[in-house]
C-alpha cells in the first residue's frame, strides 16, 4: 500500500514538472514567434508564411486557455499529493515561468 502511494506521489511530481516545462517552452515559442513578426514589421522584412504564423498565434491562445483549464482540473484532483516542493524555488525558475528568460533580452 505504501509503495503504491509513493509511486502515485512520484508520478504526480513528475507530471507537475512536465506541465511546468511545457509552459516554459510554450512561452518561449510564442515569444519568439511574436518577436519574429515584430522584427519583420519594424524592418520591412518579408516573413514567409506570415499569415500562417499569425494564425498559429490565434490558435495558440485558445489552446493555452484549454491547457490551463486542464492543469487546474488536474491540480484540484491531486491537491492531496501536491506540496510546496513542486513550486518554483529560485528566481531563475520564476523568471522562466514569467517568460523573462535572459536568452530573449535585447540588453
Amino acid at each position: 500500500m505504501i509503495d503504491s502511494l509513493e509511486k502515485i506521489v512520484e508520478t504526480n511530481k513528475n507530471m507537475n514538472r512536465i506541465i511546468r516545462i511545457n509552459g516554459i517552452l510554450s512561452q518561449h515559442l510564442i515569444g519568439s514567434t511574436i518577436q519574429l513578426l515584430k522584427y519583420g514589421e519594424k524592418y520591412n522584412v518579408i516573413i514567409p508564411r506570415r499569415d500562417q504564423l499569425e494564425q498559429i498565434l490565434q490558435n495558440t491562445k485558445f489552446l493555452l486557455e484549454e491547457k490551463q483549464l486542464a492543469v487546474n482540473t488536474f491540480n484540484k484532483q491531486n491537491d492531496y499529493f501536491n506540496d510546496e516542493s513542486d513550486q518554483p524555488q529560485s528566481n531563475t525558475d520564476n523568471n522562466y515561468r514569467r517568460g523573462n528568460s535572459t536568452c530573449f533580452r535585447n540588453d
